[in-house]
């Protein structure tokens, strides 16, 4: 059954979403991400806070069978840049 979800409208910041190495650096994007690369991340303390689940879910959807995830910017979106979810 199909449902529509409803969520609550959120403004998108000119910023947006993506995964960096040093969060003090808009040039260290992570291009691919893998599982093992995550779990590594968050060990170490890179990746951490509200982007744990982000990501989380992001590989819950490729294991789902989804083609493919990229974590963006919105203005990067029609480009392709940003970290590819592997």
């Amino acid at each position: 059954m199909n449902e529509e979800k409803n969520f609550p409208e959120q403004e998108l910041e000119e910023d947006g979403l993506i995964v960096l190495l040093d969060e003090n650096d808009d040039d260290s994007v992570i291009p691919e991400l893998s599982w093992e690369e995550f779990q590594h991340y968050v060990e170490e303390g890179v990746i951490q806070g509200g982007m744990i689940p982000k990501l989380e879910n992001a590989f819950q959807a490729i294991d789902a069978g989804v083609k493919e995830v990229i974590i963006t910017k919105a203005s990067e979106i029609e480009k392709g840049n940003g970290t590819h979810i592997a």
